[in-house]
């Protein structure tokens, strides 16, 4: 399991070591798509101004550190800090409409979670998630996962085993993601 990983809120501090391990997830053209449904994969690693603002502010963004080294990540944001941080994460047009057309009084869109591939299935993934939301009070989660043209099939199994079932798609280029959610009561 994951012996000696601590949890803990993200810093500025964190920023290089989060893109290096988001770099590590990516997805790059020509990359084997069998072997990125069966690991999970990051889309795009935002620009490192973008992680800035969100770990200077936000409260959904927190690490995994095995000894001083970063292991895993997971970013989310709610309404108010989505719209602070305004155009600096170039979201996809559609992705905001469905954010924003959302008829919950507070909601959560968890935008990354990953985890080192040498800590894969270790429980990281799932200790990070609880460590965020396990105090979450009356709450609407919801999760982007890639359908096509390749399925983010590890990141989609994440979301459903903790509750979380498909609420609509979009279409951002030529990605077609599901948007996964579940309440907290």
């Amino acid at each position: 399991m994951e012996e000696n990983v601590h949890y803990r809120r993200a810093t500025v501090e964190d920023v290089a070591a989060v893109i290096e391990l988001g770099k590590m997830l990516e997805f790059h053209e020509g990359d084997n798509t069998t072997e990125l449904s069966s690991r999970g994969f990051l889309l795009f690693v935002k620009p490192e101004e973008a992680y800035a603002k969100r770990f200077s502010f936000s409260q959904y963004c927190s690490v995994a550190e095995r000894g001083r080294t970063i292991v895993g990540f997971l970013i989310a944001h709610d309404r108010r800090e989505l719209e602070a941080m305004g155009d600096l994460l170039q979201y996809p047009k559609a992705l905001l409409q469905k954010l924003y057309a959302l008829e919950h009084p507070h909601w959560i869109y968890i935008d990354q979670i990953a985890v080192h591939p040498e800590y894969q299935h270790q429980g990281i993934g799932q200790h990070l998630y609880d460590f965020v939301f396990g105090d979450t009070k009356a709450s609407f989660l919801i999760a982007g996962v890639t359908h096509k043209p390749i399925a983010n099939l590890v990141s989609r199994s994440f979301f459903e085993k903790n509750g979380h079932t498909l609420c609509t798609e979009f279409t951002g280029g030529r990605w077609l993601c599901g948007l996964y959610g579940r309440d907290i009561a």
